[in-house]
């Protein structure tokens, strides 16, 4: 299961430099193509086709945005493999990502049985993310458990 976790973690990065090895301008990549690639390895690596991940997104993102979203997704979707749907067959996650005027705002959501937010120990994962937003992004996080999780993040673009 670590090593499971830290493959995914380098294929974040390797999946990143693919897509700007590609490109004639690597400033920008595309925010779908790249959740995508994410996404189906990670789903590829759990064997969890049950599991159906929706993308909303149609903006290209900096670059140096790209890696911290491309960690956090894969910390929130190997979450959502490994704890959302225990003893459950099948389940859908949502990532909505859009910018407005300066702001970007990202969206993790799960269908999945939630958890307790007043646990004492937090999972390596939330760790990561709560970090990448606080100090990589500067921005705001929010947790919601209510029905599934819910992951909100929003930033503002220092252009």
């Amino acid at each position: 299961k670590l090593l499971l976790n830290l493959e995914n973690r380098v294929m974040a990065i390797n999946h990143l430099y693919s897509l700007l090895h590609t490109k004639h301008n690597i400033e920008f990549v595309n925010a779908y193509e790249y959740f995508s690639l994410l996404a189906d390895n990670i789903q590829t690596s759990f064997q969890r086709d049950d599991i159906e991940i929706n993308i909303n997104t149609d903006i290209d993102i900096k670059s140096d945005y790209a890696v911290y979203c491309g960690f956090i997704l894969n910390e929130a979707i190997t979450n959502v493999f490994q704890h959302a749907f225990i003893d459950r067959q099948g389940g859908e996650v949502s990532i909505d990502f859009n910018k407005n005027h300066h702001s970007y705002h990202l969206t993790i959501k799960d269908n999945g049985i939630g958890y307790n937010k007043n646990m004492t120990t937090k999972t390596l994962g939330l760790v990561i993310i709560e970090t990448l937003v606080n100090t990589q992004l500067c921005g705001e996080l929010t947790i919601y458990t209510d029905s599934g999780v819910e992951i909100d993040i929003v930033w503002r673009d220092n252009e």
